[in-house]
């Protein structure tokens, strides 16, 4: 089924920088967060639905407008990947303009340790991203013919092709190991893992 428009999202550290360059060599051209972006959201200037086909970006679930006719692809990554990835850039200047849109919608996350904010951030994003989701895959499960599909919503002709998974490793920023037994304590971060796959 053919659709106006693509959206590619996740938890964040969940691959929507490759996924934006995979559909984009598979013939749809992909932004990444330039739809739904840290300055859009910080000026509150909405793109015009006529200048873009596909966007991935993790800020989707605070959009205030999202188009009817778009299909929504929910990508999630393991939990503790994510996590870490994130623990990681904590500090830089990156995270703190994305941890100041996170925290205005979710003030209480800015009062804890960064562990449990960022565990109990992934918790609250596979929630938010549930409802709105057409599909959802583990971005492991994620192959050129995967991409060629999606793609193949906005255009009929798109191909399949193969895009190095390290393009979307950010240079510069270490990835912190993370463990169960660190984030047990954060309230439903275990059950809604099992429920995707993750143990």
């Amino acid at each position: 089924m053919k659709s106006t428009h693509l959206i590619v999202t996740g938890s964040g550290r969940s691959g929507t920088r490759w996924l934006s360059r995979s559909l984009t060599a598979a013939g749809v051209t992909c932004g990444h967060e330039s739809v739904y972006g840290v300055e859009r959201f910080e000026r509150g200037v909405a793109l015009d639905d006529r200048l873009w086909r596909a966007e991935a970006s993790w800020l989707v679930p605070m959009a205030r407008y999202i188009p009817d006719d778009a299909y929504i692809v929910h990508v999630h990554r393991h939990p503790l990947e994510v996590i870490g990835s994130r623990l990681g850039r904590v500090g830089t200047e990156s995270f703190a303009r994305h941890w100041s849109i996170v925290t205005r919608h979710f003030p209480d996350l800015g009062r804890t340790d960064a562990l449990t904010a960022l565990a109990t951030m992934w918790v609250e994003w596979i929630g938010l991203l549930a409802p709105i989701a057409h599909e959802m895959r583990a971005l492991s499960d994620v192959y050129p013919e995967t991409v060629r599909r999606w793609a193949s919503r906005v255009n009929p002709d798109a191909v399949a092709v193969a895009v190095p998974r390290d393009q979307n490793r950010a240079e510069g920023t270490l990835v912190q190991r993370v463990t169960w037994s660190q984030v047990e304590h954060v309230p439903g971060l275990i059950q809604v893992a099992r429920q995707l796959g993750y143990e």
